[in-house]
């Protein structure tokens, strides 16, 4: 049912930290993929090991699909705080990086369905290694989102944007959520990072949105 055990020693199990699914779409017009990101989609295996999943949802911002990746959580008293990122183009000159809050996750452990954008930074600035930190989107700014775009070797070939531009009225009104992907077919892989910080990929799946039978996404 489109879940997929990852086979590791315990030995090796001993040392993983995080565990996370790794998406690429194939793009419509090329033979290029399209890099979606990473978030925590799967669940556990009877002995508590994460497992490999891809429904068929992923981060829209205001109805467009977006590059997610997920960043580690804020605990509060309240709850955890989910994050994310992702990069887009400010009024057709800056890329920047908008950083992405979720609803607070309560004690009963059911996961937010909702976010919103808290601010940005210029990704000219992070490479830089500047501190000039967060800015504020302000009313009558656009941005469009940025991708990634790979061959089927995984060789990188360019960053380009893709989907509707977005014109700023009020930041409170750009909504965060997880929406159907479009029909299409799908690259997915487990991400998992050992307390050492090193990472290791599983093996590639493909699934397909739509109807045809052989989907393997929920």
């Amino acid at each position: 049912d489109g879940v997929y055990q990852i086979d590791l020693p315990d030995k090796a199990w001993d040392i993983i930290a995080n565990c996370q699914t790794l998406v690429y779409q194939q793009s419509e017009d090329s033979d290029l993929i399209r890099y979606l990101g990473t978030d925590h989609i799967g669940g556990y295996d009877e002995n508590r090991h994460p497992t490999v999943e891809m429904t068929d949802t992923w981060v829209h911002i205001n109805g467009n699909l977006v590059c997610y990746e997920d960043k580690p959580p804020r605990e509060t008293d309240s709850g955890d705080i989910f994050l994310g990122t992702t990069k887009a183009r400010l009024n057709d000159s800056d890329d920047i990086i908008l950083n992405i809050e979720w609803n607070t996750v309560a004690s009963d452990g059911f996961g937010p369905e909702e976010g919103h954008v808290v601010g940005y930074t210029l990704i000219s600035d992070s490479a830089a290694g500047s501190s000039k930190g967060t800015h504020i989107l302000e009313a009558g700014d656009t941005i469009q989102f940025l991708f990634d775009y790979y061959d089927n070797e995984g060789n990188y070939i360019k960053t380009a944007p893709y989907g509707n531009k977005i014109r700023i009225t009020k930041m409170n009104r750009l909504t965060v959520r997880d929406e159907a992907l479009p029909d299409g077919d799908y690259l997915f892989s487990g991400l998992l990072t050992d307390v050492y910080q090193r990472t290791l990929m599983t093996e590639q799946l493909e699934g397909h949105v739509g109807s045809e039978e052989d989907s393997v996404l929920n």
